[in-house]
């Protein structure tokens, strides 16, 4: 039955948004032009400076470590020497990272006369209270006069110093004569804090300690000022000069870090951790080990790592709430009210700034299944919500871990829409190709409407073999199955159900019950009734909508009493499969949905499900029509997408294997990780598939992971005995995988052992033909 409505529930969350500046590390007027815009807008303090000089890959990797919503690059159209900033401005605008600047106004410098402002939200429009502050002065000709900027945050030459209520400006001397102070109590950028804290994450616990700044190297203060930016604490001390300022910034405290020492006597110890400790100074350094001495720890360097290394924690913020919206199955999206952030009588009543709405979706019931609303964490993938939401937004992103959208709006919005894609434009997406045509075929169709009868394609429906058996035997009847015959086709081909997470409170025969019973509601058997017509003496079946009193023979076509025909016959109810599908679909739709739901258990979702699609026909300038029988987006740990090939009884052949490597070559020019994933409910392949599948197995390439490992990229090979089993039990593929997070990769190198007698694979010696040297067990 159809639904009338459909319902998104999840988690809203307003924090500031937040853009990187793109600019000249060497070129010190440059950096202090870009702490001074992140000084005065909200959030500013969890905000990177990025180096303009770097290619546009690094710059985006870097981008996505700091989770970044955009990303803004000065940039004059009629300069004709600014050829490769234009091109980085190009790429940025192709790929979606561009602030977009509406006329003269960017994000920090956009108000208008009547303050319509479309820049971010500037910290003076936050009407929350906070506690005063000291507010420090310097003259710009002091040698210090740049680390005191990355310190304590700067302002516009010339313009009247915002700060919260009862704060006090001082000059630098009398700030360091005031006891008892520390630098969280100093500075207009703590200003841009209010509200926010960093969220909680083990990977960057330990990033705190001390960072040794040459205050007049624009590089040493950027590198400190991103490396606060993740909200620990980090301490800032001039490598030279300034003496009289550092009792000031080793005042504080800070958690430092506890090493383990094994060996024989295995003992614990506490350090501070300090970046670039060989440019210090003597007094700089005296000062480090005084500190150190308080906090009872000793010294330690801390190495500046490569941005693969860091994890951005995200920002929490005071202003979040559950969110819950109905809206019609085939809606394009859903309007969900979300909190706001309370902004000053003075800012403007309609756009008083920019500030990010991040919605986590957690649950999508009733959507239609053509559409999906959860997408891969790629930034290309903004422009297809944007067709929906733009007219309401400035800015929209699929967020860092793909369970959601990021949405940047006016700080009065209370109302932000959820973009609901089509599948295949997202599967198209993901090969960022406009010449590639991608479409579903019938069967394909079929695929996706069974799915959502058994349960959707995650479901574990057809990973119970005595299910399949029951469908497949039905799928062969024409008059279609008594109901006892129903629950004993179950009950003898259950195989390892019901799981052991249940058998001991569900007997087998309970069991059997439950999944019939299931599926009769599921609408995918429909009833019919043995009846005899009395007049010519044939038996015959009839559906509940033809019951009557009295009944048309379709053979005689005379009338005859049902009530008599009952008494004079053996009438019984028979179940047969909706639609009276054939043996051949039933055939496709076992393997399909089982090997969709194993897929579904290899990711850890927080999420509504993000794109999936069976039977998936890709066309390519060239070339023919090409079919996957599956292609579905892995998320965390993976963030991998899979594309399949299914058979039930039929052989893997050269040309399957041919297809999916083509279309993992395509994948890979859009920098998107695939796996191929080769599935069969036959109890084990035969030689001829083993060795077209071996040869898969040796053109092998090294793939990365979503946490940076290095690993082999082999096909995900699946068989019956691997798509029958609970997601608890221990012969089930996820729990092939071994401690590490390594994804679906090493659950494809386990599969590879298990189904094609891979017994070992190592690196290739150089010069080799291939990556690596495989060793098969015959």
């Amino acid at each position: 039955m159809a639904r009338e409505s459909a319902e998104l529930r999840g988690r809203a969350k307003v924090r500031p948004f937040r853009v990187g500046q793109l600019v000249d590390l060497a070129d010190s007027a440059a950096v202090r032009a870009a702490i001074v815009n992140l000084s005065q807008v909200w959030g500013g303090y969890y905000t990177p400076i990025l180096d303009v000089n770097q290619p546009f890959d690094a710059i985006e990797f870097q981008a996505r470590v700091f989770d970044l919503d955009s990303l803004y690059l000065e940039h004059d159209e009629d300069d004709e020497g600014s050829g490769s900033s234009s091109e980085l401005f190009d790429e940025l605008l192709r790929s979606g990272w561009l602030w977009r600047s509406l006329g003269k106004y960017g994000p920090f410098t956009g108000e208008a006369e009547d303050g319509f402002r479309t820049g971010v939200l500037p910290t003076s429009a936050v009407a929350i209270e906070q506690p005063p502050l000291y507010i420090p002065t310097w003259s710009d000709t002091d040698p210090m006069a740049d680390f005191y900027a990355a310190l304590f945050g700067a302002l516009q030459a010339g313009e009247d110093a915002w700060a919260p209520t009862g704060s006090q400006m001082v000059g630098i001397g009398a700030l360091l004569s005031r006891p008892g102070l520390t630098v969280d109590d100093v500075g207009v950028i703590q200003a841009s804090r209010v509200g926010l804290s960093p969220e909680p994450h083990y990977d960057v616990a330990w990033m705190n300690g001390v960072f040794v700044v040459r205050p007049n190297d624009p590089r040493d203060l950027v590198a400190f000022w991103n490396m606060r930016s993740f909200g620990r604490p980090v301490v800032p001390v001039p490598a030279e000069g300034g003496e009289e300022l550092l009792p000031l910034l080793t005042r504080g405290s800070v958690p430092g870090a506890t090493s383990v020492h094994g060996g024989s006597e295995r003992r614990t110890e506490r350090y501070l951790g300090v970046w670039q400790l060989p440019n210090a100074s003597p007094a700089t350094r005296a000062a480090i080990e005084a500190m150190a001495g308080r906090l009872g720890m000793v010294v330690r360097e801390h190495r500046l790592l490569e941005p693969r290394h860091y994890r951005f924690p995200g920002i929490d913020s005071r202003f979040k709430s559950s969110v819950r919206a109905e809206f019609p199955p085939t809606a394009a999206h859903a309007m969900v009210r979300v909190p706001s952030v309370p902004v000053t009588a003075e800012a403007h009543q309609v756009m008083p700034g920019t500030v990010a709405v991040e919605v986590d979706v957690n649950t999508v019931v009733g959507l239609d299944p053509r559409s999906v609303a959860c997408l891969p964490p790629l930034r290309r993938f903004g422009r297809l919500q944007e067709r929906v939401a733009f007219s309401h937004t400035h800015d929209v992103r699929v967020n860092a871990d793909g369970e959601g959208v990021v949405l940047g709006v006016s700080a009065r919005n209370d109302e932000v829409p959820v973009a609901f894609v089509f599948q295949l434009d997202a599967i198209a997406t993901l090969l960022d190709d406009d010449s590639v045509k991608v479409a579903q075929s019938e069967d394909g169709r079929f695929q996706t409407r069974a799915a959502q009868m058994l349960g959707g394609p995650a479901g574990d429906l057809l990973t119970q073999p005595g299910i399949r058996a029951l469908i497949e035997k039905a799928g062969r009847s024409a008059t279609g199955l008594p109901l006892q015959q129903l629950r004993a086709e179950i009950l003898n081909n259950r195989g390892a159900w019901p799981d052991k997470l249940t058998a001991f409170r569900t007997s087998p025969a309970e069991y059997a019950d439950n999944l019939v019973n299931h599926l009769l509601y599921s609408g995918l058997f429909v009833p019919m009734l043995d009846v005899h017509c009395s007049q010519c003496r044939v038996d015959m079946q009839i559906s509940p909508r033809d019951l009557d009193a009295t009944i048309q023979c379709e053979f005689c076509g005379e009338t005859f009493r049902l009530a008599l025909s009952l008494a004079l016959s053996k009438s019984h109810w028979r179940f047969r499969l909706a639609g009276h599908l054939g043996s051949e679909k039933v055939k496709a739709l076992l393997p399909a949905l089982a090997t969709s739901s194993v897929l579904n258990h290899l990711s850890v979702r927080f999420s509504a499900a993000g794109p999936h699609a069976f039977g998936v026909e890709f066309k390519f300038p060239g070339r023919g029509r090409m079919e996957a029988d599956i292609v579905t987006w892995l998320p965390y740990p993976n963030f991998t997408a899979a594309v399949a090939e299914v058979k039930n009884g039929n052989w893997i052949d050269g040309n399957d294997v041919q297809n999916l490597e083509d279309l993992q070559k395509r994948f890979d020019r859009a920098k998107v990780r695939s796996v191929l994933v080769f599935s069969s409910l036959k109890a084990a392949l035969a030689p001829e598939e083993r060795d077209v599948l071996r040869a898969l197995v040796e053109r092998a390439t090294w793939t990365s992971t979503a946490i940076g490992a290095q690993l082999p990229r082999l096909p995900l090979v699946l068989t019956s005995s691997d798509l029958s089993v609970p997601s608890n039990d221990d012969n089930h593929p996820v729990r092939w995988e071994a401690p590490g997070n390594a994804g679906v990769f090493a659950t494809a190198i386990e599969s590879c052992k298990r189904n094609l007698g891979l017994v070992d694979i190592a690196p290739a010696p150089e010069g080799s033909a291939t990556q690596f040297v495989c060793t098969w067990s015959d």
